[in-house]
């Protein structure tokens, strides 16, 4: 009678296999997942998220009717240099020709009250990059704009310079 006899059939279950273990013909363990390939993934996956919520629009205001028009200025260094706000392009006249203005895609708006007057944040591209366009909305009778930089001229609505 052996050992594993007389300790019954619990003894071989504990025991493990009763087949020899050939360590030369055995493959190596292979781990299912690698830590290094699963941060890589992680963190491709947050950059992802990450860049997609930058390029995504932020949510946006549009362009009161009041605003959408030709502005000019009556000061000697912006004669014959208008700006037009259109619903969704903002456009700046370059020169005296009809086609010298550079055309720019609104991509938001933002507005906040200033007490009778409205502040706007008019963020557009130029040449692919953000620009922000800030001014103060006055209305009345003669409505007027005047730029953040440059607070002490004032633009008034006129007609289309296209």
């Amino acid at each position: 009678m052996t050992a594993s006899d007389k300790a019954g059939p619990e003894a071989t279950r504990r025991a493990g296999p009763t087949h020899p273990v050939d360590a030369a013909n055995t493959p190596p363990r292979t781990r299912t997942r690698s830590w290094g390939r699963v941060l890589i993934i992680a963190a491709a996956v947050a950059a992802m998220g990450i860049a997609a919520f930058k390029l995504m629009p932020p949510p946006t205001e549009d362009i009161p009717d009041a605003l959408i028009g030709v502005w000019e200025s009556d000061a000697p260094a912006y004669a014959g240099r208008p700006f037009e706000i259109e619903e969704r392009t903002l456009l700046f006249r370059t020169g005296e020709g009809p086609y010298e203005y550079s055309i720019h895609p609104i991509r938001r708006v933002l507005s906040e009250a200033d007490g009778s007057n409205t502040r706007y944040h008019v963020e557009y591209v130029n040449h692919g990059k953000p620009f922000e366009f800030v001014f103060t909305y006055m209305p009345g009778p003669a409505p007027s704009i005047r730029l953040e930089h440059q607070r002490d001229l004032v633009w008034k609505k006129t007609e289309a310079f296209r």
